[in-house]
């Protein structure tokens, strides 16, 4: 059994021998985690929410696309970017 398999058979053994009250309290507290872990951390250019789980799952893939060698050079990136600065009419 590995560690967390331990610590997750304790906790739920702990959480059969809580009295009511402290039992109210503990599950206040992992519902409150529960939405702050899903809650709005950002919004994209076109205004729509971004979670946190979204946010993370786009950095993972953006690692992986690095890792794969996708992406922009730096000489690249100087060329894109001067195209931002120049008027278009």
């Amino acid at each position: 059994m590995t560690m967390i398999q331990n610590i997750r058979q304790s906790v739920h053994t702990y959480v059969d021998e809580l009295d009511d009250d402290f039992l109210r309290a503990v599950h206040a507290m992992l519902e409150t985690y529960r939405q702050d872990k899903e809650s709005i951390a950002s919004y994209d250019i076109q205004g729509n929410p971004k979670t946190v789980s979204e946010l993370q799952a786009e950095l993972a893939e953006s690692l992986a696309a690095g890792k794969r060698g996708e992406g922009w050079t730096l000489e690249q990136l100087k060329t894109e970017s001067d195209k931002w600065l120049t008027r278009t009419k």
